[in-house]
């Protein structure tokens, strides 16, 4: 570490102790889509800057469901939604919610929806005790010029087809979301009145995640989304952009979790100790030395005690790193460098 580096960390440490507070803009993933540029059987390459997110096959068991529905049509005909849930550990204030979404077969430059609604529920929408905090079903909150493509193209198992083109969509929300468990609530239109789907959390080698838990609405009652061919419960991708405030702190180090590389530069692992702690990792928030939140993940275990995180996008310098348990209990607090 250079010693100018050494020296804003030691100051950042010291105006914590003044107990200040910073606040930046930061996101929080719900899970990832993208399954590389190869398929499974790896006998097909994704188009140019383009990735595949293949549906998985693992132990004889093969997910089938592409995506699931969350529209509304104007003849009010057909009414679904889709809901997944997300904890907020330090107040933040939403400014924008990402969705990731297709229509088959559609060959247009732009998004395939004119229309966006989405809500925040202080718990589960199928409880019949959670109330809406942030947002409703009726304001079109799309915001077009913030939407684009995410560069994906969904496929079955060993599948390949350009047919369906994902999109990542963008609205304008805003809340100030103290700390807690919210459900985000959404559905959309389609610029054609036909059909959209929203694709699962796809991570490589799995069917399911932990924790998986997203709902459909039918238009009378809430179901749990379940994928036909594996019977997995789904998790469905979404992106919250906020301004995150931090009250800045001492962050230490301790033996319960190994990180590496560090330095790191795309992929950053998380080693468990398993001799120190008996907590399973469910997720990590990653700080920049202004003690804002830029990155919140649910972590995803990929062999053994390893739990990948990839912080490719993140600048060089000097993180500040806290681990969460499944039960959202603080499991450890280190440094990062990332080169």
């Amino acid at each position: 570490m250079k010693k100018t580096t050494q020296k804003n960390f030691l100051a950042v440490l010291t105006l914590a102790l003044l107990g200040l507070t910073a606040s930046a803009q930061g996101f929080y993933t719900n899970g990832g889509l993208t399954t590389g540029t190869t398929t499974a059987n790896g006998s097909t390459t994704s188009p140019a800057g383009y990735t595949w997110s293949e549906l998985q096959s693992v132990g004889g068991s093969t997910n089938t469901n592409l995506g699931f529905g969350a529209i509304f049509n104007t003849a009010a005909t057909t009414n679904l939604r889709i809901a997944d849930n997300f904890t907020v550990t330090s107040t933040m204030n939403l400014t924008t919610v990402d969705l990731f979404c297709y229509q088959t077969g559609s060959t247009g430059t732009t998004p395939p929806i004119d229309q966006m609604r989405v809500q925040i529920w202080n718990g589960d929408p199928s409880s019949g005790t959670a109330t809406v905090v942030a947002g409703n079903m009726t304001a079109n909150i799309y915001n077009a010029a913030g939407s684009g493509e995410a560069n994906m193209y969904r496929i079955g198992n060993n599948t390949p087809g350009t047919t369906r083109k994902i999109w990542r969509i963008s609205g304008n929300l805003t809340a100030t979301l103290a700390p807690g468990t919210y459900w985000v609530d959404f559905q959309v239109h389609a610029t054609n009145d036909g059909s959209i789907f929203f694709p699962a959390v796809t991570i490589p080698g799995a069917l399911t995640v932990a924790g998986s838990n997203a709902k459909q609405y039918s238009g009378t009652a809430w179901a749990g989304i379940v994928d036909a061919g594996s019977t997995q419960a789904m998790d469905m991708p979404f992106i919250l952009n906020y301004q995150a405030f931090l009250g800045t702190e001492s962050f230490i180090t301790n033996n319960k979790m190994l990180l590496y590389p560090n330095p790191a530069t795309n992929v950053l692992h998380l080693k468990v100790n398993y001799n120190a702690t008996q907590a399973v990792p469910g997720r990590v928030e990653i700080y920049d030395l202004k003690g804002a939140k830029v990155l919140d993940q649910k972590l995803v275990l990929a062999e053994a005690d390893n739990y990948p995180v990839n912080v490719e996008s993140l600048n060089r310098g000097v993180y500040l790193v806290k681990t969460f348990d499944v039960d959202n209990n603080e499991i450890v607090k280190t440094k990062l460098v990332k080169e």
